[in-house]
């Protein structure tokens, strides 16, 4: 077969075929345009989108704030259209797929050309060729044309990383937790089911005012019970605590603002523990502890400290502690509402320490372990503060002195800690208590919610070697949900309008500018290749650029394979003989000045190029 080849061949020199003068025939310029426009559109689409979207993402995405969620509508309301996330992840991956189809087009035409510039000068084995065709790539050796050698490795090293680098993109763009401003929206102060009626059944009846004071206890679940929300300028023992729960509104994002909202506060100026214990000079509040475990400064005829629960406390003012239900009834089953008032003094704090079978009071420790109690080594100090009852001192108190200012304040923005709770706290501070006709009465609640929020704690009060936080923690959360239960149950002709503004969840995009201009600089390397190939169609072949590889292949004139080697046109896989054959391609111009082309081989043991 490789004699037959050689026979056939001898006397044409590849060189010499490529060399011979040509005559082109003349082209109109329209039909040029085509052909360049065929050639290089795929190049140069490929340039234009790498650019843009580079552009896109470091001017345009980098900051761009996103919605945070599937429940925000792409078209707001003031008509801004929002992009979601996924939007512009589905965009930048379409413009990737885009720049891949123009990759490989434009691959595809620079394989072809270098093929049939290999072809005429150092021929191609039918293997490599295969492999050409197969995989995209260029043989990196093989070439005995030096110049070319070099132009076929750079070209090789251009368009390798092409098809990989997509990551190095879409890897470019975090996506952080962000907010943005919403439009203003407008909150109901009162809530639409307050009754002024209920009233009268409140001073009526005890068990109406249970179910209220479960009520506040409930709110106080609510407006604490998110440990992240909870140090709000309120997780210091002393200080100026506001906070309210928005009873009856449409759910507002974390950290929206509401302005201008009537707001219960409680500040805590001070807490002491004296050092000696409540006793029968104290006054008659210590008997009615010791008789009847506090029931009379309940409310609802609860006995608070009956629960034998560590942590349960009562607030009363020593020198007011008798509730008077009927001093604001007016007959005919109507009563009318408390003056405004603001509460500013001292107040006794007792707290329900431990229980200590058969061990006493004195020193307070575990009822288990013999150890410390609940609050820690912080008890340690009780020791001349503590006092006992029942049989040999199962039950152990102390008592504490707290001054308190109690109101509301108007205040002039106040932050959503949670969908329904606004803070005030870190601006209360400038903002002048006020009365409100729910201060007293949220005073002489204290005792009986204190007491439900102590056995519920879903707030977590922490107890260890917090015994004065513990209880200023209670006395604040009882008395802010106080406020809240008879403002939200009574308060029927609170009529005002508040404004909110939304602060809405966003992504905001943070796009690393390095990793978009690497992936620009690798894509621009494709460009390059645009060069390259002009230099090998000028140098190397005796043709210009070929803009449709696969039609030029299979119009080549094959007459002397075929007749030569007809088992190679039987669509057959190749052996690993006819693997080895060189192909070669010449071109040859007739009388006519027509260029023609003809593929002819030979055997790679015959050592001929």
């Amino acid at each position: 077969m490789a004699e037959k080849a050689a026979g056939r061949y001898s006397g044409h020199s590849h060189k010499d075929i490529r060399n011979q003068s040509s005559t082109s025939t003349t082209v109109s310029l329209p039909t040029r345009v085509y052909r360049f426009i065929c050639t290089w559109y795929a190049l140069f689409t490929h340039l234009v989108l790498c650019i843009c979207l580079s552009s896109f993402m470091v001017f345009t995405l980098d900051g761009y704030a996103a919605l945070g969620d599937d429940t925000q509508s792409r078209l707001q309301s003031n008509g801004q259209f929002i992009l979601r996330v996924s939007d512009i992840t589905t965009f930048i991956s379409v413009v990737l797929v885009f720049i891949r189809i123009m990759t490989s087009a434009w691959i595809g035409t620079l394989l072809w050309n270098y093929v049939f510039a290999l072809l005429e000068n150092d021929g191609l084995k039918l293997r490599t060729f295969s492999r050409i065709m197969n995989w995209k790539i260029l043989p990196p050796t093989g070439c005995k044309t030096k110049g070319l050698g070099v132009l076929v490795v750079l070209t090789l090293i251009c368009i390798l990383p092409q098809n990989l680098i997509s990551p190095l993109l879409t890897g470019s763009v975090n996506w952080n937790i962000g907010s943005d401003v919403g439009d203003p929206v407008q909150v109901a102060s009162g809530v639409p089911f307050a009754l002024n009626s209920e009233w009268y059944w409140y001073l009526k009846q005890d068990f109406s005012r249970r179910q209220y004071v479960y009520r506040a206890a409930g709110l106080a679940g609510l407006a604490w019970s998110n440990l992240d929300t909870q140090d709000a300028g309120t997780n210091s023992v002393l200080g100026r605590t506001c906070r309210r729960v928005i009873e009856y509104h449409e759910q507002l994002p974390e950290n929206s603002t509401l302005y201008n909202a009537t707001i219960p506060c409680i500040e805590i100026d001070g807490i002491t523990w004296p050092d000696k214990p409540l006793t029968n000079a104290s006054g008659a509040f210590y008997k009615r502890i010791i008789k009847d475990y506090s029931a009379q400064f309940s409310i609802t005829g609860e006995e608070p400290f009956s629960y034998y629960q560590s942590g349960v406390g009562i607030l009363f003012d020593p020198t007011d502690f008798k509730w008077d239900s009927q001093k604001y009834m007016s007959g005919n089953m109507t009563a009318y509402f408390p003056p405004n008032s603001l509460f500013s003094g001292t107040m006794t704090a007792v707290m329900f320490i431990e229980r200590h079978p058969e061990t006493g009071c004195n020193p307070i420790r575990s009822n288990t372990t013999g150890g410390p109690s609940v609050f820690g080594p912080d008890s340690d100090r009780l020791t001349k503060n503590v006092f006992g009852f029942f049989d040999i001192d199962q039950f152990c108190f102390a008592h504490a002195v707290v001054n308190i200012t109690a109101g509301v304040i108007t205040a002039p923005s106040a932050n959503y800690i949670s969908a329904r709770v606004v803070d005030a706290s870190s601006d209360a501070a400038s903002q002048p208590m006020q009365p409100s006709p729910w201060v007293s009465e949220a005073m002489f609640l204290m005792p009986d919610t204190m007491t439900k929020i102590a056995l519920m704690n879903t707030s977590s009060m922490p107890t260890w070697n917090n015994l004065d936080g513990y209880t200023t923690a209670l006395i604040r959360q009882a008395y802010l949900a106080n406020w809240d239960m008879l403002h939200a149950t009574f308060e029927q002709n609170d009529t005002a309008i508040m404004t909110a503004t939304p602060q809405l969840a966003r992504q905001v995009a943070s796009v690393s500018s390095g990793r978009v201009l690497a992936w620009l600089g690798i894509s621009f390397l494709l460009t390059i290749t645009g060069m390259l190939v002009v230099i090998v169609e000028s140098r190397y072949c005796g043709h210009g650029i070929i803009c449709d590889g696969p039609t030029a292949a299979l119009l080549t004139d094959a007459k002397d394979v075929v007749q030569l080697y007809p088992e190679l046109a039987q669509l057959n896989t190749l052996t690993d003989d006819e693997e080895g054959i060189k192909v070669y391609l010449n071109h040859m111009t007739d009388e006519t000045g027509l260029r023609t082309f003809k593929l002819g081989f030979f055997n790679e043991n015959l050592g001929e190029c």
